[in-house]
């Protein structure tokens, strides 16, 4: 099951008033999550980079992917489990299901 913070609390509508209760939200849902999966091939900034920072500090697994041919900020290799080079959101399936298959083997 996915969760996706945006789409699944704040249906693209400001879900909070206040950023320290939306942040209080995201940490809870973050702890509720079995991993974290980021795409950096846009550069991110704010958010995402937030949330991956609070699934590694609470020590998720946290999936990095990036488009193929794409230059990322290696930063995120510091707190990656894996990084997955994609082509097709196909590339991505396989490489999170390898990737589920080595760590619970």
């Amino acid at each position: 099951e996915d969760f996706c913070f945006t789409r699944d609390v704040e249906n693209y509508q400001k879900a909070s008033s206040d950023p320290k209760e939306l942040w209080k939200r995201a940490l809870q849902e973050i702890k509720n999550c079995d991993a974290l999966l980021i795409d950096v091939s846009d550069a991110p900034t704010g958010g995402r980079v937030v949330e991956a920072g609070i699934a590694y500090a609470l020590g998720l697994p946290v999936i990095v992917i990036v488009k193929k041919g794409i230059n990322y900020k290696d930063i995120f290799d510091g707190i990656a489990w894996v990084v997955i080079a994609y082509q097709s959101l196909d590339d991505v399936t396989a490489g999170v299901k390898d990737f589920v298959s080595k760590k619970i083997a």
